[in-house]
């Protein structure tokens, strides 16, 4: 999960000599809580005037305006054009952590919910809490949550063994996390001797854990897995 960025959103508005003497735009945003609106005026020598006006609720994010003003490129015989962009960019706030989350310190919160799934549905099972099947980043954290958690789930195919949040179904042989990055990126590869096995239907990464080591295993299996929510 982690911080997340919304992306830039850029309103662009184009003020020429002898426009209307007032406009107005409004932008609404995600779920109403922050609106904008731009009101543009003319005053007596007939220079424009634009006024932003941001509201948002006093614990929402910050964010950002930043305000450009240009001239257009013109053909020839063309009247030459003011161009206003106004940038707004801002960071939501995090959703809070669920209560039944346990903090490692330096590593993020964690859970092992109480029922084996197969991977699929333990992806699934994280993402609806606002978390995400863990994928150890060092050695410290896969040994971390490997002597923290009991892997003790009810109707596990295998109780020595837990689904971690990445898989090689796109393309044999390159597992990429529940997030979209590379394994070989997260930190932490640390296969068990001969694996990864490289079979077509061992396609989902696992780790052991007696010794914390990874191994692809088929997706159907029903095993225990840890949902993490970042720092």
């Amino acid at each position: 999960m982690g911080t997340r960025t919304w992306p830039l959103v850029r309103l662009v508005l184009l003020v020429a000599a002898g426009a209307a003497r007032r406009a107005r735009a409004q932008s609404c945003f995600s779920g109403g809580s922050v609106s904008l609106r731009l009101d543009v005026t003319t005053n007596e020598t007939g220079h424009p005037h634009v006024h932003a006006r941001l509201d948002q609720p006093a614990e929402s994010a910050s964010w950002a305006l930043d305000l450009d003003l240009g001239t257009s490129a013109c053909r020839a015989g063309q009247q030459p054009r003011k161009v206003l962009t106004l940038a707004l960019v801002g960071t939501p706030l995090k959703a809070p952590v669920p209560p039944e989350y346990e903090l490692l310190p330096a590593l993020g919160y964690f859970r092992q919910p109480p029922r084996a799934l197969d991977w699929a549905s333990a992806r699934d099972a994280c993402w609806q809490e606002g978390a995400a099947l863990a994928v150890p980043q060092s050695q410290r954290e896969a040994e971390q949550l490997t002597r923290r958690f009991a892997f003790n789930a009810s109707d596990a195919t295998r109780v020595d063994l837990g689904w971690l949040g990445a898989s090689d179904a796109a393309k044999e042989g390159e597992f990429v996390t529940v997030g979209g990055v590379p394994l070989s990126k997260m930190g932490y590869t640390t296969w068990n001797p001969g694996q990864p096995a490289g079979k077509a239907n061992e396609n989902c990464l696992a780790f052991w854990k007696s010794n914390a080591l990874l191994e692809d295993l088929p997706c159907a299996w029903k095993l225990p897995y840890i949902c993490k929510v970042p720092l």
